[in-house]
């Protein structure tokens, strides 16, 4: 799993080969839900190991995940998670005899880069993978630890789910969390001990996949056409509410890029996501070239499109922590800020001509590592509680077995799915190989034409000056022979008249020719003028529109008071009556007449 097999050819069955035992040597499990098959949870166990074998060279670091009906993962070169299993006290007791210490790392529900969305508990199985929580499930949990690594909640936790992590963390020797919001749900289901916050581990990205390593697969995704050829582009995220509102997306997308206009690349960063009706709509409405990634792009082509880029736009934002990692700006889009086309358009345009941002500040680089050493600390102090244990039974030994032969068939299934996706692509290439000999092939032809006709229009010119020559000799020989006949005379004249009218012509064609060339740019002025205008008229007809909402609920409001002050005006005038009714009774008991 470590970066430099994306220069090898064969990375799984390389990990796979056998090593030499070494007692001393750590052995460390990364748990995390890597089924989701989401970039910024498949990212993640590069990172770990990375900064792991700066601290420990010698750990061995076997990748988890609670896979569903024994999937396997090939969709990454070098990444191949082994399935957990049925959670249970042999499974827990089987990983205790082949591990040291797990760290479980990642999204404890899995990756969604949609903000408002529910786990899928039909798709998935339980929103809280047992193993994720409860750890192992037997009483030799001293013996084989297990922590929490920058662990991220994307959800509150329901009662159940509350109470098991309460019961769970409370003998955890380490539990990190990489957001505010994370520590906060943790701390609402009343979960005591030390929680840290440590900084996503994402800012570590350019440190496990170095600039070498970018630049070649940058290369090869520009081979494929995936990329563009030249220039730092502005990465779009494809995620379903960018889907739902492709239409919007785009015409805020074209205004954006009107006095700034840079190449658009759509990228997938987690599964379903791919759809055609972005990618049409941004093909057909975008007037600056546009590209697409594959769905099956690997982990190390996705951080080679970002760490290019120029700037990224999604609603992940995780992904804006990625880039801006790289120093790339970025805009995390939620429904408030999609639902606002004029606030959006200016978030793009600002963000395209934002320069390059300086990266992770050094608290944030001093805090993670901080966060790594103390997890390469609980490793190698669970390798000296194994070493001053007593020497491995026959128990122990079956269990490393077992689980060895486990992770080595997870790496053949992964192997086997990763070998088709080659396939797949070499097929590709091929086509587009065959593609480009047709092309080369009716370039040839094109230039052999015109080659012929090259040569067709250098023996008229020779002949023409041979005629010319002749024609010479016989204007003086006439001159020297004055006996010729007038109908001789008159045959040179006649064909000198049709030479003029030939040359006159193709005069008046060349100059029908300039004429219709001047008038095609004066339409395609006219055009994008036109266009502009369009545009502007738009603009001014949204703006209306929003004052005439503004005037109707004005009118409204006044409506309202007006109806207000007849009542009043009303209540006023039965006030008065009143008074005036009692003012006369008054008068009538004040008059001489009165009884």
């Amino acid at each position: 799993m470590s970066h430099d097999r994306l220069l090898r050819s064969d990375p799984v069955k390389e990990s796979a080969a056998p090593r030499p035992a070494d007692e001393t040597r750590p052995r460390i499990g990364v748990w995390g839900r890597f089924d989701s098959a989401g970039f910024t949870d498949l990212v993640v166990p590069w990172i770990l190991e990375g900064e792991i074998r700066r601290r420990v060279p010698g750990a061995e670091l076997r990748v988890y995940a609670p896979l569903d009906r024994g999937r396997a993962l090939g969709s990454d070169p070098g990444f191949a998670a082994a399935d957990l299993g049925e959670w249970g006290q042999r499974r827990s007791a089987e990983l205790c005899e082949s591990l040291d210490c797990v760290f479980v790392t990642g999204d404890l529900f899995g990756a969604s880069d949609e903000p408002g969305t529910v786990p899928n508990e039909e798709a998935g199985g339980p929103r809280l993978s047992p193993f994720l929580v409860e750890g192992l499930s037997s009483a030799s949990g001293e013996e084989c630890p297990v922590a929490w690594s920058a662990v991220g909640l994307a959800f509150d936790l329901e009662a159940e789910e509350a109470g098991r992590l309460r019961t769970s963390l409370a003998s955890r020797p380490y539990v990190s969390v990489r957001d505010e919001a994370s520590r906060l749900r943790l701390r609402r289901a009343e979960v005591d001990g030390e929680v840290a916050l440590v900084p996503d581990p994402l800012l570590l990205l350019p440190r496990a996949f170095p600039d070498a390593v970018r630049d070649r697969r940058l290369d090869y995704l520009r081979h494929m056409g995936w990329f563009p050829p030249s220039g730092a582009p502005l990465v779009v995220q494809q995620s379903t509410i960018l889907r739902e509102r492709a239409e919007e997306l785009v015409a805020s997308l074209a205004t954006a890029l009107e006095r700034s206009p840079v190449p658009v690349v759509l990228v997938d960063l987690g599964p379903g996501a791919a759809d055609t009706r972005l990618a049409e709509a941004v093909s057909r409405h975008l007037p600056v070239p546009t590209f697409r990634m594959p769905s099956h792009a690997g982990v190390s082509d996705v951080v080679a499109a970002l760490s290019h880029a120029r700037a990224f736009v999604g609603t992940s934002a995780r992904a804006g922590v990625a880039c801006s990692a790289f120093g790339v700006p970025a805009v995390v889009a939620d429904r408030s800020l999609l639902g606002n086309p004029r606030k959006l358009v200016l978030a793009i345009r600002d963000t395209v001509r934002a320069p390059a941002g300086p990266g992770p500040t050094v608290p944030d680089l001093s805090a993670l590592s901080e966060h790594f050493d103390r997890l390469a600390g609980l490793a190698e102090s669970a390798v000296l509680v194994r070493l001053r244990r007593n020497g491995a039974t026959a128990e122990t030994l079956l269990a490393r077995l077992r689980e060895n032969d486990r992770v080595l068939e997870s790496w053949r299934q992964a192997y086997a799915a990763r070998t088709q996706q080659v396939v797949e692509l070499r097929l590709k290439s091929a086509d587009l190989a065959e593609k480009e000999a047709k092309l080369a092939a009716e370039v040839q032809t094109l230039t052999d034409e015109n080659a012929r006709r090259h040569h067709a229009w250098a023996a008229a010119t020779f002949d023409l000056a041979a005629e010319r020559s002749q024609r010479e000799t016989a204007s003086k020989e006439l001159e020297k022979e004055r006996e010729l006949s007038a109908r001789t005379l008159a045959e040179r004249d006649a064909s000198s008249r049709e030479a003029a009218e030939l040359r006159a012509q193709r005069i008046r064609l060349q100059t029908d020719l300039e004429e219709a060339t001047r008038r095609e740019k004066r339409a395609a002025e006219e055009a994008a003028t036109l266009q502009s205008e369009v545009d502007r008229a738009r603009e001014r007809l949204d703006k209306a529109r929003a004052d005439y909402a503004d005037l109707r609920a004005t009118h409204a409001l006044l409506f309202t008071e007006i109806a207000e002050t007849r009542a009043d005006l009303g209540r006023s005038a039965e006030l008065v009556d009143e008074l005036q009714a009692e003012l006369d009774r008054l008068r009538a008991l004040q008059s001489p007449d009165s009884p």
